[in-house]
C-alpha cells in the first residue's frame, strides 16, 4: 500500500472549482440538467446549452429522512435522497432546473412522477428499455429526439451538433483515461472513487490530460489482491466498503454504474483522435464521425461530411452567425450518441441478463480478481434477487449485501468484510 492522498486531494480541489463555476454558469441565467443514469449521453444536453450532471451525491440518513416525507419508507435510499435533497434544496440538486426522468425500475419511475407531481419540477419522462434488442434501442433514441425537441419547444433553444460533439469527444477522451485507471490494480479503490465522481459532474474540457497527470505522478497503489465490486450504484458519500477495503490492502475492479460500466464505451476501442465508434446499424451521416479531425483551440471538431456546410461558425466561440442545421439531420444525431448510451455494459435490470454475468467472469479471469462483491442498495430487488446465483456463478468468494446511507450499520458491514477478506485465496 502506499500514501494515495495526491489523487483524492486534486479531485476534490478540481470538484470544487467545478461547483463554483457552476454557480457562475447559473447567475448568468443558463439552465443546469440533471440525470442519474449513464445511459442518457451529456452531449445531448450540452448540445442544447445546457449544462449536464448526473447527480449520485448528497447521499445521507438525513437527506433519506426528507425523502420520506413525500415517499414511501420502503423506497431505494438512492431515490429517497434524491427527492429528500430536491424538497430541501440541498446538494447539487438545488442546481438542477430540468431532470431527465430515466425510468430504470419501478421505484425510480415513481420518484419521478413525485418529483414532478408533489414538487413541481420539470422532469422529462423516458423509459429505459430492459430488453436489449434493436427495437428497444430505436425506442429509446426516439425518446431522447422526442426529449430535444421539447427542450427547443419550451425554452427557445437551438440544439447546435458542434457543441455537442466537442463536449462528447472530449468526454470520451475523459472516459477513456479513467477506464484506463480502474482497470489498472496501482489506484486505490477510494481514488477511483473520487475520478468518477469528479467525472459525473465535470465539464469535460482537458479533463482526460488532468486524470492522465495525476495517474502519471501519483504514488501507487500496492493490493494484495483485487476484488470486483458490482451492484447498485455508489453515491459519492457511500465509501465505507471501499474504505475499509483499501484499508485492508485490497485493491478494486469497479464492475458498476459508477465505473467501468460508466465508460466502456461500444465496441471497447476508441480511435486515435478520441472520437468513439458509434454502433450500426444506427449509421446515417453519423457514419462519418469516425473520420473527423483534431479538435481546435475553441474545443470545435469539425462536422460529418453531410453536416459541413450546413452549420458554419462566424468564428471562434461564435455561434451568432451559424445557419441552421436540418432538423432531420440533428436528430440522427442526437439519435446516435443516445443509441452509443444505450449500448454501454448494461446492468443486471438487462433482459436477458446473462451477458451480465458473462462479463463479470471475463473480468474476473482478465484482472486476476480473488472475490466478487456485490453492493445493492436497500429495498433494490433487481440485484439482490440475483444473489443465489451470483454465489453460484463463480469459483471465487462472494459477498451479497444491501444497505442504505444509515451510520447504524456500519459495525455490522464491515464485519462482513472483514471476513470476507480472510476467505479470499
Amino acid at each position: 500500500m502506499s500514501d494515495s492522498g495526491f489523487i483524492r486531494s486534486a479531485c476534490r480541489k478540481r470538484y470544487q472549482e467545478e461547483i463554483e463555476a457552476l454557480g457562475s454558469w447559473r447567475q448568468s441565467g443558463r439552465k443546469c440538467a440533471g440525470f442519474t443514469c449513464n445511459a442518457f449521453p451529456p452531449a445531448v444536453i450540452a448540445g442544447l446549452g445546457i449544462r449536464p450532471l448526473r447527480l449520485l451525491c448528497g447521499a445521507s440518513s438525513d437527506a433519506e429522512s426528507a425523502g420520506e416525507r413525500v415517499a414511501r419508507a420502503d423506497v431505494c435510499p438512492h431515490v429517497k435522497c434524491l427527492l429528500g435533497n430536491v424538497s430541501a434544496s440541498a446538494s447539487l440538486h438545488s442546481t438542477v432546473d430540468i431532470w431527465i426522468g430515466l425510468y430504470t425500475c419501478d421505484q425510480m419511475r415513481r420518484g419521478f412522477q413525485v418529483l414532478s407531481a408533489n414538487l413541481g419540477r420539470e422532469v422529462h419522462p423516458i423509459q429505459l428499455p430492459a430488453t436489449r434488442a434493436t427495437e428497444s434501442a430505436e425506442y429509446y433514441a426516439g425518446q431522447v429526439r422526442r426529449f430535444v425537441a421539447d427542450a427547443e419547444a419550451h425554452h427557445g433553444l437551438r440544439f447546435d451538433p458542434e457543441a455537442a460533439l466537442a463536449w462528447h469527444r472530449q468526454w470520451a477522451e475523459a472516459a477513456d483515461a479513467l477506464k484506463a485507471a480502474a482497470l489498472s490494480p496501482e489506484i486505490s479503490p477510494l481514488d477511483l472513487h473520487e475520478m468518477f465522481h469528479l467525472f459525473f459532474i465535470a465539464r469535460p474540457f482537458g479533463l482526460a490530460d488532468f486524470f492522465k497527470n495525476l495517474i502519471a505522478n501519483a504514488p501507487r497503489f500496492k493490493p494484495s489482491r483485487r476484488v470486483v465490486l458490482a451492484g447498485s450504484p455508489l453515491a459519492h458519500e457511500d465509501t465505507a466498503v471501499i474504505a475499509r477495503l483499501e484499508a485492508s490492502g485490497i485493491g478494486i475492479v469497479p464492475l458498476n454504474c459508477t465505473g467501468l460500466n460508466a465508460v466502456e464505451l461500444p465496441g471497447g476501442v476508441i480511435d486515435e483522435d478520441y472520437t468513439p465508434p458509434l454502433p450500426r446499424p444506427f449509421a446515417g451521416y453519423a457514419a462519418g464521425v469516425p473520420a473527423l479531425g483534431v479538435i481546435d483551440e475553441d474545443h470545435t471538431p469539425p462536422l460529418p461530411p453531410s453536416l459541413r456546410g450546413v452549420a458554419k461558425p462566424g468564428g471562434a466561440g461564435n455561434r451568432a452567425n451559424t445557419q441552421v442545421c436540418p432538423n432531420d439531420l440533428k436528430m440522427e444525431l442526437v439519435g446516435s450518441l443516445a443509441l452509443q448510451a444505450f449500448h454501454l455494459p448494461p446492468c443486471i435490470r438487462a433482459r436477458p441478463n446473462t451477458p451480465v454475468y458473462e462479463r463479470i467472469g471475463r473480468v474476473i479471469a482478465e484482472t486476476g480478481a480473488s472475490g466478487l462483491i456485490v453492493k445493492c442498495l436497500k429495498f433494490c430487488d433487481q440485484w439482490y434477487t440475483e444473489r443465489e446465483r451470483m454465489r453460484r456463478s463463480f469459483d471465487i468468494p462472494v459477498l451479497v449485501f444491501d444497505s442504505d446511507y444509515a451510520p447504524g450499520g456500519m459495525d455490522r458491514l464491515e464485519s462482513r468484510i472483514d471476513a470476507f477478506i480472510e476467505m479470499l485465496p
